[in-house]
Formats: C-alpha cells, structure tokens, sequence
C-alpha cells in the first residue's frame, strides 16, 4: 500500500511539474519567441509581447527586424545596459504594461551584473 501511495504522489508530481515547465512542450509560445542576443551571445528569449514593449525603446534596443532583440550601438559597455535595463522596466512598471514588473524589487542591476561576470 505505501509503494502505491508513493508512486501516485510520484506521477502526480511530475505531471505538475511538466505543467510548470511547459514552455519545451509541443504547442507552447515558444516558437513565437525570438531570442535575446548580447555581445553575440543569446542570453534568453522573449515573448512577442515584451519584444513589443521593448521595440518602444529605441534608444535602448534594436529589434533586428524581428530575428532577435539586442542593444542598440550605444549600449557599449555593462554600465550603460544596466542603467537602461533599470530605466526601462522601472518606465514599464510605471506604465503597468507588463504585470510580471507589479512585484520586481529593483534587482535589475544585481541580475545584468551577475550575467556578465560569469
């Protein structure tokens, strides 16, 4: 009896977790996301809507003509991408268009800093 118990916790555990992680699942959004590039590297992907909300930016990224998002020329060095990452979601938050930012606690600059000193 206590096999049987574990086994269907197991299945229902990993049915949840296949669930939370849907995104490599076949007919998930990720085939409508287009990847994030910086310094040539592709650091993440984005969905149509923040590429969207980031084409608005100009001054601080270059859509690519839709392939991917980066930084546009003059975001050339890690101080200015992260004063423009911080400037942009705190304009996006300000803004309410992205619900995601309603709960951001300004880690921006810890996050942009970590990814490029790995």
């Amino acid at each position: 009896m206590l096999l049987k118990s574990k086994c269907q916790w197991s299945e229902k555990a990993k049915l949840l977790l296949k669930n939370l992680n849907n995104f490599a699942n076949e007919g998930s959004s990720q085939k409508h996301c287009i990847p994030l590039v910086v310094d040539d590297c592709n650091v993440g992907i984005l969905s149509p809507l923040v590429v969207k909300l980031l084409s608005s930016y100009t001054h601080v990224f270059d859509t690519k003509d839709g392939k991917y998002v980066t930084f546009c020329k003059e975001m050339d060095d890690q101080e200015k991408r992260t004063k423009a990452v911080a400037e942009v979601t705190e304009d996006l938050r300000k803004k309410e268009a992205y619900s995601s930012l309603k709960g951001w606690r300004d880690e921006v600059g810890i996050y942009i800093h970590m990814m490029y000193n790995r």
